[in-house]
């Protein structure tokens, strides 16, 4: 018996007698036409006569008559393949979009006469309102370990520090950088940090206030370094001071500024970028050594009386904060003997060696002090002077003082100011 093998849906069936190579037949599964390629030869005999799905049985007459029957069967109707029933989905689906795009390009002014007397809603976003209470607290950093500690010179006597970033998250805090920021007898003007560099408080880390002395300076050294949150953009900065240009013969990238608001003597400068977030501002352009210095790895290279006192006494530490050592203070400054004070003031600080200023702003803020006298008797003057100043009493409502057990050089102070 003669198969025939449908190369569309892989059925094979009884060839029609007479049906040769090359004629193109009608699947009787499928419905597919194809072209006869190959007649396979089975050993099976059929068991009916072949019947053509249309109910005409072939049949042998002549080659030729076979033949145009079989080419009849084109003539059945065919189902569509998958290929033209997407093409035709697709026609249909651009036609509508295209026709609907046109419809509406063409009745934009009728749409939009019905929007007139329509009033606008404010489609801004309101402001994102932080809750204090749900508001990740600020990591509290020791003195000690701030990172622009390492930019500060050996012979540092006096040092301030502001961590703006733990100030700015409390109500006093912020109200205490509108204005100059007064630590003791010195004063800081962190509110002036924006009109001198272009830099906002939220984006400051902490500033160091360093002062340096020495014999042969009548005039003490002032160096500001201000350490910020993120990288910042040093021609801004430059931009910013307006009376700027570049200090000949420096190894490093140093320039001279003049600050026409400024007040002595903070009026002109040196200014320098050690590393993309840290300035460095120098009031004593006579020497370029601490400008030009790499920093130093930890604060390791302090003294070791002004790190002992940072580290062991100022606890609780606080963001803002004050801290100086020399052995005599008439040497390390000289200028101090021309402050106006009376006469036992001045010994009181002839007498002193050690002392740290701090202000705790939560709560209430409050002042703690702590003082290192030449000797125990220094000491005792300075709980009399301070008792008496503060206007303490056995109470302790605002605030107590004590000598220290253990080591009788040290004075604590704890002040509530009203």
């Amino acid at each position: 018996m003669t198969e025939i093998h449908c190369p569309c849906c892989n059925a094979s069936f009884p060839a029609p007698p007479g049906v040769q190579v090359g004629v193109r037949l009608c699947c009787e599964r499928c419905g597919e036409s194809f072209v006869v390629r190959q007649l396979r030869q089975t050993s099976a005999a059929p068991s009916a006569a072949f019947v053509r799905p249309d109910g005409i049985s072939p049949t042998p007459s002549s080659p030729t008559t076979l033949t145009q029957e079989a080419r009849a069967s084109l003539s059945a109707p065919r189902r569509w393949s998958n290929r033209a029933i997407a093409g035709v989905v697709l026609l249909v689906m651009g036609g509508m979009a295209a026709t609907g795009l046109t419809f509406a390009l063409l009745t934009v002014d009728q749409r939009r006469a019905n929007d007139r007397g329509i009033t606008g809603k404010n489609t801004r976003r309101p402001p994102l309102v932080v809750d204090p209470e749900t508001r990740p607290p600020i990591a509290v950093i020791p003195p000690l370990q701030l990172e622009g500690l390492r930019y500060l010179p050996a012979d540092t006597s006096i040092l301030a520090g502001v961590r703006v970033t733990e100030v700015l998250d409390s109500g006093p805090g912020r109200e205490a950088l509108t204005r100059p920021l007064q630590i003791g007898p010195l004063s800081l003007p962190i509110q002036s940090m924006q009109s001198w560099t272009g830099l906002r408080p939220e984006q400051i880390d902490h500033v160091l206030f360093a002062i340096r002395g020495g014999k042969s300076r009548w005039m003490p050294q002032f160096l500001l370094v201000v350490r910020t949150r993120e990288p910042l953009d040093f021609n801004a900065v430059r931009k910013q001071l307006v009376n700027v240009e570049r200090w000949p013969g420096s190894k490093k990238e140093i320039y001279r500024f003049r600050l026409d608001n400024g007040r002595p003597p903070f009026t002109e400068g040196l200014l320098s970028h050690p590393d993309d977030r840290t300035l460095l501002l120098d009031w004593q352009q006579e020497d370029l050594r601490t400008l030009e210095a790499n920093p130093f790895p930890k604060a390791s290279h302090l003294s070791a009386a002004l790190r002992e006192v940072m580290e062991t006494r100022m606890k609780p530490a606080g963001p803002i904060w004050l801290a100086g050592h020399a052995e005599n203070w008439k040497e390390a400054l000289p200028a101090l003997q021309f402050l106006k004070l009376d006469k036992p003031e001045h010994q009181l600080i002839a007498a002193l060696r050690t002392f740290a200023v701090w202000i705790q702003l939560e709560g209430k803020p409050t002042w703690f002090a702590a003082l290192r006298g030449a000797d125990a008797r220094a000491t005792k003057e300075f709980r009399v002077y301070l008792t008496d100043r503060l206007g303490l009493d056995q109470s302790g409502e605002r605030g107590r003082i004590d000598i220290d057990q253990e080591s009788p050089q040290w004075l604590m102070l704890q002040y509530r100011p009203r």
